[in-house]
């Protein structure tokens, strides 16, 4: 039933989880509605059984997943018109609620009832307006994240929307046809009542209530053998007949796996066991902030992780300074400078802006002119233009943004001559951000 988790102040009955409903039986009743609709609760004995339905804010504390769940509410027999009520949740990791549930929820709590209140006609079929009322049930847990949630569960936890562990009632319209009970719609008369009936079935009766979960086993030191040899592992915490491979603990002397699988609270016996003895373990050199000085420039860097006997190099991280250290790793795990060997350090001179002296730097001039006339040599008339005539190709048919930096950066033929203009790779962004506009401006 849509209606059975409601809010614990009870400011609104929402669809907050899962469906269930009360089960059929025969007409026993001695009295009457106003319709002359039999008025006890035992019309209703029975166990219904919801839909999977998602658990807002749930989750398996140990993995993360998402949690979902089924619901069984069981009616008794009753006495008139009120009949004693026990609310079951299972909870599952996939959407499907299938394979065992990875644990469950009973509130079976004696306050519990159903109490028939009086009957009506919706679309030519009797309802009864009907009272659940349940109290807290007699589950431990502990306080979640937020005040929303809690956490339920021994061997696999399970945080849960803390409404699930608090009393509550609501007002419902219930029709039984057959199998198939039907619950109240979503408006509501000035009594707190539904008004109509839903279009489809909330629940289904069965003859019984489907068994409940078996019990999940507890995160547990795990034991096997093979080859002579002795292996321990830490088995997860798990729902009955689920599967896992244990490995075998680190520094424990052995190394291996075996497959266990939880059978209703209990580990079975190792499967496709493998153990052996550990191959001794290598000794590594962690990582490790170095510094070294060279004149008075301090550098610094951070070595990785790497086995005993490994030299590598490390390069200089802090900014305006350049620098680099051969670093050794000792038989120990610790690093020392290799052969005793400082590494250099210096300061980085700042980049040059002035366009002129960059154009210099960077070769730019070896082939160019900054004015006219250029370079022309050879018979066949080789051509290298100035940065004023290169402006002045431009001026009046400006290049697509990125077209001159590629070239520079690629090289090109064809524009003036048949002249190649060789690539500049060693001339990055930073460069030709003031390159480009200052030729253009010639």
């Amino acid at each position: 039933m849509n209606r059975v988790v409601s809010l614990a102040a009870a400011a609104a009955i929402v669809s907050l989880l899962l469906s269930c409903g009360g089960g059929g039986g025969g007409d026993t009743a001695t009295g009457a509605g106003t319709n002359g609709v039999a008025m006890e609760a035992s019309t209703y004995a029975g166990d219904y059984v919801d839909t999977c339905e998602p658990i807002p804010d749930g989750r398996a504390v140990d993995t993360g997943a998402a949690l979902y769940a089924t619901s069984v509410l069981s009616v008794g027999l009753g006495t008139g018109a009120s009949a004693q009520l026990v609310l079951r949740f299972d909870f599952f990791d996939n959407a499907i609620c299938s394979g065992q549930p990875i644990g469950t929820l009973k509130n079976s709590n004696t306050s519990n009832t159903l109490t028939l209140v009086s009957v009506k006609t919706i679309d030519g079929r009797p309802a009864h307006r009907v009272i659940l009322n349940f109290g807290v049930p007699s589950a431990t847990y502990r306080a979640g994240p937020d005040a929303a949630t809690v956490i339920y569960g021994s061997a696999l936890p399970l945080q849960l929307p803390s409404v699930l562990f608090t009393g509550f009632g609501l007002r419902d319209l219930w029709s039984l046809n057959g199998n198939r009970l039907f619950e109240g719609d979503y408006t509501y008369d000035a009594e707190g009542f539904p008004t109509g009936l839903l279009a489809t079935p909330a629940a289904t009766w069965m003859a019984s209530a489907p068994n409940g979960p078996e019990a999940p086993c507890a995160f547990q030191t795990l034991n096997w053998t093979a080859n002579g040899q002795s292996c321990v592992g830490l088995g997860r915490s798990s729902a009955s007949r689920a599967s896992q491979i244990v490995v075998s603990t680190p520094n424990t002397g052995s190394s291996g796996s075996a497959t266990f699988t939880c059978n209703n609270g209990t580990w079975s016996a190792p499967s496709g066991a493998s153990c052996s003895l550990a191959t001794p373990s290598f000794t590594m050199c962690p990582v490790q902030t170095i510094t070294w000085t060279s004149g008075s420039t301090t550098c610094s860097s951070e070595t990785p992780v790497t086995i005993a006997g490994n030299d590598i190099s490390i390069v200089n991280n802090l900014v305006g300074k350049t620098g680099g250290q051969r670093m050794s790793c000792r038989a120990d795990g610790t690093w020392a400078p290799w052969a005793g060997v400082t590494g250099y350090c210096v300061v980085t001179p700042p980049p040059t802006t002035d366009p002129l002296q960059l154009a210099q730097a960077k070769n730019c001039l070896n082939c160019h002119t900054v004015s006219d006339p250029g370079y022309t040599f050879g018979p066949t008339g080789y051509n290298f233009p100035s940065f004023q005539a290169i402006a002045n190709f431009y001026r009046n048919s400006p290049p697509a943004p990125g077209v001159l930096e590629n070239r520079v950066k690629s090289g090109s033929t064809g524009t003036f001559g048949s002249a190649p203009m060789p690539a500049n790779p060693q001339v990055d962004d930073a460069d030709l951000a003031i390159l480009i506009p200052w030729i253009l401006s010639r």
